[in-house]
């Protein structure tokens, strides 16, 4: 099986994040995408518990084609690393060729400080989509030169983030737009981000 994930704090997860592992699935021609919520991200905090992520990844997902959550990161004690999440996809599914790691060109170009970049850059084959804007053509170059191959995805920049979501729902202003009706009802349901 062809097989890629998109990994993330999701905090919360929007509309940008399916549709990036849509368009993946669909222009690299992977098998399935799968969704992997961090458990505990080695970067971030003031998050959403694991379980109200990994639930809004769920609601998110359905009836999405060819996208699965997993919840292997659960699996792992201790931090959310790309490297031992990568190995532990691997146990768990026959992946055909290398795994597909989906990630945006701000987290392509700070690969050489992770975890265990060396060893994960044998386990997986990048793929890389726009970000931000500007993004440095260089920096991303620089990384290419040190053996972080990717494949460029050329899906449209769309400026969501989780964190200008959750100020929306700080200041009471609505967020239909950026994320889907049952991820919303769960976020009012369960009072998160207030």
């Amino acid at each position: 099986m062809r097989l890629a994930i998109l990994s993330g704090t999701f905090n919360p997860i929007h509309k940008s994040h399916i549709a990036i592992a849509n368009y993946v699935k669909d222009k690299f021609d992977y098998d399935e995408v799968l969704l992997v919520p961090a458990c505990h991200p080695p970067l971030k905090h003031n998050t959403a518990s694991a379980i109200d992520r990994l639930n809004m990844v769920k609601l998110a997902a359905e009836n999405e084609k060819n996208l699965t959550v997993s919840d292997v990161e659960f699996e792992i004690k201790g931090k959310s690393y790309s490297y031992l999440t990568a190995r532990k996809l691997y146990e768990k599914y026959d992946i055909d060729g290398k795994l597909g790691f989906i990630m945006g060109t701000d987290a392509y170009v700070g690969l050489p400080s992770w975890y265990a970049a060396d060893s994960l850059k044998s386990l997986v084959e990048f793929v890389v989509f726009e970000r931000e804007i500007p993004f440095s053509d260089i920096q991303v170059k620089a990384v290419q030169s040190l053996g972080f191959n990717m494949l460029q995805a050329q899906l449209p920049f769309v400026n969501i983030s989780s964190s200008a979501i959750r100020n929306k729902i700080k200041n009471n202003e609505g967020i239909s737009k950026y994320v889907k009706k049952e991820v919303e009802d769960y976020i009012n349901e369960h009072g998160l981000y207030k």
